[in-house]
């Protein structure tokens, strides 16, 4: 790419800072970057955009699933009438932030009306004299007002009272790191770089070792970097609980992406062992859950 299509591409296009945070996954040497164009860059960029856009479907895909389970776990169960837990969840000292959160919401245009319809809010002063909330909402009012992380802490403490989790709520952690990322609008492949600190969950473990064309050691760098491993697990959790006809439309949008606009310009990064191992990898993994 010539300094004036680059001058062009950033001034209409993207800006420069987004543009150069994928130069971490090119090596240095003597201070520059090695075998790096400035078109490398903008096709990890555009990769990105699009894998972003089929994140967010398929994290919103798995938000409502566990909003059903959750409801309809809560609603067979005779110990519940659907107040009592929310009410036990907002008392406790650490979720006062929950409470804060839906207040400011009341004034919104989408959930505003809700809000006002179903909570019977007022404040209060308990013989400390400090302000106190009172609450009346059912959890099907409840879990349309919150946001999905609020909503992963509520899922844990209702099924550590009573037991089968329908997924573990440490991979739910991951789905809604890469969703957060993702409705920001970050850069998620900006560094593909293995990490000591990132580890696998034996379960997200065990299903890529199922995947033939993935070796032990391909497996053990590649699910030590967060992005990667947390687009394994928001695949391994989507794949277990959306029903077929569901997923059946997404898969095919993740399976056309990865065999064609995922390795469009691969051969750019014929260099590039880092870049290009990561490409390979995300495409067999696609192919094993999306077949």
């Amino acid at each position: 790419m010539t300094r004036t299509e680059a001058v062009k591409f950033l001034s209409e296009r993207n800006n420069y800072l987004r543009i150069a945070s994928y130069r971490k996954n090119y090596r240095t040497y003597n201070g520059k970057y090695c075998g790096l164009d400035f078109k490398h860059l903008v096709e990890l960029s555009t990769i990105d955009m699009h894998l972003r856009n089929l994140i967010m479907r398929m994290a919103i895909s798995i938000e409502h699933c566990l909003k059903v389970r959750l409801l309809n776990d809560i609603t067979k169960s005779s110990q519940e009438n659907g107040y009592s837990i929310v009410s036990e969840f907002l008392s406790l000292p650490e979720n006062g932030f929950v409470i804060n959160d839906i207040l400011r919401k009341s004034s919104s245009q989408y959930s505003g009306d809700l809000i006002r319809h179903y909570f019977n809010y007022s404040f209060n002063f308990d013989q400390a004299g400090a302000k106190r909330f009172e609450f009346d909402c059912p959890v099907w009012v409840f879990l349309e007002v919150i946001s999905f992380g609020v909503f992963i802490k509520f899922y844990k403490h209702y099924y550590d009272k009573n037991g089968n989790f329908p997924i573990n709520a440490k991979l739910l952690n991951s789905v809604k790191s890469l969703r957060n990322a993702c409705a920001h609008n970050n850069c998620i492949m900006h560094d593909l770089n293995p990490s000591k600190n990132t580890k696998p969950k034996a379960e997200i473990n065990n299903i890529i070792s199922q995947i033939p064309s993935i070796g032990n050691n391909q497996r053990n760098k590649k699910l030590s970097n967060q992005f990667i491993l947390e687009f394994v697990t928001l695949l391994y959790v989507y794949n277990l609980l959306v029903s077929p006809d569901m997923k059946k439309h997404t898969y095919e949008d993740l399976k056309n992406f990865a065999d064609h606009r995922l390795i469009r310009h691969i051969d750019y990064f014929n260099n590039q062992p880092l870049v290009k191992s990561s490409i390979e990898f995300l495409r067999k993994v696609i192919d094993f859950f999306a077949k």
